[in-house]
Formats: C-alpha cells, sequence, structure tokens
C-alpha cells in the first residue's frame, strides 16, 4: 500500500512539472533576479558613461555665441497615427509654461544618449550625472509652448522638454441585457451579455521630448513638434 502511494506521488509530481511543457509547448529558463540584474547594469553603465563628462569640454562648447533657436515644445499626431479621429483630439499640443532644457553635445552627452536614447523611462534630465547638469540653459515657454535660446555657438545641442496633456478613457459595461443564440446544427445555444461603452473620466500624462538640434552661426534654428510616439528624434531645423 505504502508502494502504491509512493507511485501515485511520483507521478503526480512529474506532471504538475511538465504540465507547463504539455500544456504550452514551450517551457524557458526564468530567474527570479530580473529587476535585480536590470538595476545593476544600470548602474554599471552609469558609471561607465559618468566618467566621460569633462567640465572644461562643457564650458567651451556653452560660450556665447552669434546661433539662436526658436521653436514650439510640443507634439503632434499624424492621421494615420490618429485612425481617421482628428476631429476628436488635436493635429497639435504644446507646452503651457514649461521649462525646456538645452545640453551641448559634448563626448558625455553622447554616450549618454547612445545609452539610453532607446529608453524613455532612463533617458530623463534626472538621470543626468550632477556634473553635468551644472552645464546647461533652461528657458520657460510661453502659453503656446514657444521657446527661444539665444547666444549659442555653432554645433549640435540636445532639448528636453515635457507636454503634460489628458484623454478620455472609456469602458465596457454590463447592461444587463441577454441576447440567446441557437444551433440546430450543433444542437446547442448560448446566452451573451450585451455590453455598451461608457465614458470613465479623464487621466493625465505627460509627454517626454527628446531632440537633437543643430545650430550655425548667425542663423536661427527652428524646432517644430514632432510626430507623437517618436521619442526620440535628432532635428536638424530650419536656419534663416
Amino acid at each position: 500500500m505504502d508502494r502504491r502511494y509512493a507511485y501515485v506521488a511520483l507521478i503526480s509530481g512529474l506532471l504538475m512539472t511538465m504540465w507547463p511543457l504539455l500544456s504550452h509547448g514551450q517551457v524557458h529558463q526564468d530567474t527570479r533576479h530580473t529587476e535585480t540584474d536590470r538595476a545593476s547594469a544600470i548602474a554599471s553603465a552609469r558609471s561607465r558613461v559618468d566618467a566621460l563628462f569633462d567640465p572644461a569640454e562643457a564650458e567651451s562648447l556653452l560660450e556665447l555665441g552669434s546661433g539662436r533657436i526658436h521653436g514650439v515644445m510640443g507634439f503632434r499626431f499624424s492621421l494615420r497615427q490618429s485612425w481617421k479621429m482628428d476631429q476628436l483630439i488635436p493635429k497639435k499640443l504644446t507646452a503651457d509654461r514649461e521649462l525646456v532644457f538645452l545640453f551641448p553635445m559634448t563626448r558625455y552627452m553622447q554616450a549618454w544618449l547612445d545609452t539610453y536614447g532607446h529608453d524613455s523611462r532612463l533617458a530623463a534630465p534626472g538621470n543626468l550625472s550632477m556634473a553635468a547638469w551644472r552645464y546647461r540653459g533652461q528657458v520657460l515657454t510661453d502659453r503656446d509652448g514657444s521657446f527661444t535660446f539665444n547666444g549659442l555657438k555653432p554645433g549640435r545641442y540636445l532639448i528636453f522638454g515635457s507636454v503634460p496633456y489628458s484623454y478620455n478613457t472609456y469602458q465596457r459595461v454590463d447592461t444587463g441585457v441577454r441576447t440567446f443564440s441557437y444551433s440546430a446544427w450543433m444542437g446547442s445555444g448560448s446566452i451573451n451579455p450585451v455590453y455598451k461603452t461608457v465614458s470613465a473620466g479623464k487621466a493625465s500624462a505627460v509627454a517626454p521630448i527628446l531632440a537633437i538640434i543643430e545650430v550655425k552661426d548667425d542663423q536661427v534654428t527652428t524646432y517644430e513638434p514632432q510626430v507623437f510616439g517618436t521619442f526620440f528624434k535628432s532635428h536638424q531645423g530650419r536656419g534663416r
């Protein structure tokens, strides 16, 4: 009797172990340390990038010049991305009295961008080194998102901005009505709930904006809002 119980326990254990393979077809190795490993990798990358910062280089690139950036901080929707909802959402949303930060494209900043530019959670001003943060320009947009940086040397600059916005949310709710369907061929039927879509109020979010702008001597480089969903874009601008 004890031997039979042992066999049952063994078979049950094997079935529990093999069930993912039998039910899903593939089993992959997993780990409990994903977040720890990710944090360790981020810390290692930050140390490597931070070591590249040269204050003398940053100070030199921020010396007074005759270039200028004038732009509108915001983002816009394309017709394809708005799914023909252009009458429901604005074509362009702009930053109302929000800060815009400007940094010279030093070796450090290029390495920082190469490391974090693909991830909107990491490519933010708060993730810059404190040393790099000191060498920046900043202005406040007007109500329409317009901003201007004056007295810039020719070269490439990285700008950060953010655009708060809100949007309507919806949810499906059960109306309490039921429909009945029956298949004579199958000899069975079903009772189906009827749903409707109702407003669930508004939600708020902030769109991060990150772009490289090329500045030329004695010219005004213009910057226009990017297409929604394009987190990072190298922007040459238009000189005049």
